[in-house]
């Protein structure tokens, strides 16, 4: 089976987005999204983000693990643009919500309901970029593909303080009394562990003759100036005894 490809965030056009059906039970209402691309064809909204980093460990909630991860890019030129691809995609929900507002929220309270926007405020001042929060779910209908770079990981393997690339899907628009927000459905998940330069060094043993080298050296030095006296005296000595002779001479 050939394996699809996700969309570029650059080559999204969001205005191609289409909402197809809707659920709903006693507490809940999804409407669910799809992409139509050039060829007019109707297709999963999936696409993959730029390389993030993780802090956090996946967090079990009931059936489900979360995992809140912070805009930080390996890259930091993509964080602004993945920022504002995330905040365009709040827009267009909250203006097609204004537009389909009859049908998503027929039967709700809709004065006070708000939207929760996909971008969480983070209490860590570090990611002030604010964080992601990403359901992880293993169902009998979907599983999320969780890898690192040897093999297939479960949520609880998950480490922290990697880096993460994942291809995310625009799953729907999930409406309660609540609420309602866009959910991004994880479809898989990479991680990688950051690389740390090796600075293990260790002492180097110090050889035992060390200091009778040095000694040596001294004493070598010590004779050459010896040499050297002894020359200067020798010299002198050759003087008084031209000076002895001129004077012998006169």
């Amino acid at each position: 089976m050939n394996e699809k490809e996700p969309l570029k965030i650059s080559n999204i056009n969001l205005d191609n987005i289409i909402y197809t059906s809707v659920k709903e039970n006693k507490r809940k209402k999804i409407v669910y999204i799809k992409y139509k691309n050039k060829k007019n064809s109707v297709n999963n909204f999936v696409f993959q983000t730029p390389t993030l980093l993780n802090v956090n460990k996946a967090k079990l909630h009931n059936n489900y693990y979360e995992l809140d991860i912070p805009i930080k890019a390996k890259k930091s030129n993509k964080e602004p643009f993945f920022i504002k691809f995330l905040n365009n995609l709040d827009n267009k929900i909250l203006y097609d919500a204004s537009n389909y507002s009859s049908s998503w929220f027929k039967n709700i309270e809709t004065e006070n309901i708000l939207y929760q926007k996909l971008i969480r405020s983070s209490t860590n001042e570090i990611y002030n970029n604010g964080m992601l929060n990403l359901k992880i779910l293993n169902t009998n209908s979907f599983n999320t593909i969780i890898k690192n770079e040897e093999k297939m990981i479960k949520p609880n393997e998950i480490e922290e303080n990697t880096w993460v690339k994942m291809i995310l899907e625009c799953y729907g628009v999930i409406i309660s009394e609540n609420g309602f927000n866009l959910f991004l459905r994880p479809i898989m998940m990479y991680f990688k562990k950051i690389e740390i330069p090796n600075y293990n060094y260790k002492f180097i043993e110090e050889s035992d003759n060390s200091e009778d080298e040095n000694d040596r050296e001294i004493e070598e030095l010590e004779s050459t100036n010896i040499f050297i006296k002894n020359e200067v005296k020798k010299e002198k000595s050759e003087v008084e005894k031209y000076s002895e002779t001129s004077s012998d001479s006169e």
